[in-house]
């Protein structure tokens, strides 16, 4: 007997229910007792537009029981994400960059300075008006970063 239970997070000073979830796996009736009060079982795969979780923390417990994805929290998840590649591109072209000046290619750090402005753009070029589902969220990947 596996089963499967989201509940509202509490915040640790007020107590007070916050709209992040938690998930507990309960593997025999012996462990019942740590589910909190008003969890919801779920199946498997809860969500079924995030079936590998990776927007967990985008989930929210509606009040028919169900669970859903926040869209503009799995929106800041995504962004989030892009910055941390982001900052990686930007660490590295540092370092190229820096090399080219030491041998004085100025052709080769005017390229590297317009790639590292284009990184640094990227986040005022996405139309999240469009973006309406998880999949699309999933398949924001400028070509700077590629």
């Amino acid at each position: 007997m596996t089963k499967k239970y989201i509940f509202r997070q509490k915040h640790p000073d007020t107590g007070k229910k916050t709209n992040r979830v938690g998930m507990i796996t309960i593997f025999d009736e012996a462990e019942m007792h740590r589910v909190p009060e008003g969890a919801v079982e779920v199946g498997d795969e809860p969500v079924e537009d995030d079936k590998d979780g990776a927007y967990f923390e985008a989930w929210r417990i509606m009040p028919d029981s169900t669970v859903e994805i926040d869209m503009d929290a799995a929106k800041d998840i995504r962004m989030e994400w892009l910055r941390e590649r982001r900052d990686s591109l930007l660490k590295h072209l540092d370092g190229v960059q820096f090399r080219c000046y030491c041998s004085k290619e100025q052709e080769e750090i005017d390229s590297i300075e317009k790639s590292k402005n284009e990184l640094r753009d990227f986040p005022d070029k996405i139309n999240w008006d469009v973006i309406l589902t998880v999949h699309d969220i999933k398949h924001i990947l400028p070509p700077c970063l590629v």
